[in-house]
């Protein structure tokens, strides 16, 4: 089954622009909408298992089978941390929001969240960043969606084909970020691939059409410094002491490129 993939004509520059582009999509299909941020316009929409990893210069791409080891091993040694053993679906998502490689790719249900991450800056030089929407499918049968249940399905690396799947909300993170996840049964496919899920069929596929918008690398200072004024940064969407660090920085940079305000 081929996913449609639209180039959005509009820019974005600022907060206004993209909460009327996603108003605007949402009237006119009324489906429920999520989204995603990527701070370089040509990333693509692949879960990290499914690109390669570079550790001392060298570059490595896991399997599945690397991949459910990595996952085992991170819950043999979360155990001290939590006190019990964690079944795959919760490691999966802490795994997730701890940097391990997974099939999951986090969505948000906020556009300002996702603004954030297409916006925020990483590195130098500064390029187009992009904010994803995908629209669900809806199946007749179940108006109200028909998601993996976490609580009923097993295997996470059983599920075929691109699914949607609302976490246990187990970390402050994905509270702040109102997350949610797709999980991908080839997470080497890039969800944009116009030919990675042909021999999938509808039922296996939960996003029906994909929308791409371009943020400006010139604009991305003015829309962080807006995003600061509603006190969407990292010290709220990474709320713990990483996060507060890196916000209070993040903050100091901003005074610098994109002027003064009040914090």
């Amino acid at each position: 089954m081929r996913i449609a993939v639209h180039e959005m004509p509009v820019e974005i520059n600022s907060v206004a622009t993209l909460m009327t582009e996603v108003q605007l999509l949402h009237d006119s299909h009324r489906a429920p909408i999520w989204l995603r941020g990527h701070g370089d316009y040509n990333w693509k929409l692949q879960p990290t298992v499914g690109r390669e990893q570079t550790f001392l210069g060298e570059k490595v791409a896991f399997n599945a089978r690397q991949e459910r080891y990595l996952l085992h091993q991170f819950r043999r040694y979360a155990y001290a941390e939590w006190g019990r053993k964690l079944d795959e679906w919760e490691g999966l998502f802490l795994a997730r929001h701890h940097g391990l490689p997974v099939r999951i790719m986090d969505w948000t249900a906020n556009p300002l969240v996702a603004l954030y991450f297409a916006a925020e800056f990483q590195r130098l030089p500064v390029v187009d960043g992009a904010v994803w929407a995908f629209r669900r499918r809806r199946d007749p049968e179940t108006p109200d969606g028909h998601e993996i249940d976490v609580f009923e399905h097993q295997d996470p690396f059983a599920v075929k084909g691109v699914r949607m799947v609302y976490p246990f909300y187990n970390a402050q993170r994905m509270i702040g970020q109102k997350g949610a996840f797709t999980i991908h049964g080839n997470p080497g496919a890039a969800l944009e691939d116009p030919i990675a899920h042909n021999r999938v069929t509808a039922k296996h596929i939960d996003v029906l059409a994909l929308h791409r918008w371009r943020v400006p690398s010139a604009g991305r200072a003015a829309i962080g410094k807006e995003l600061e004024h509603m006190d969407v940064n990292k010290r709220r969407l990474f709320p713990d002491l990483d996060g507060l660090a890196a916000g209070l920085v993040n903050a100091e940079i901003l005074k610098r490129v994109a002027g003064k305000y009040e914090t």
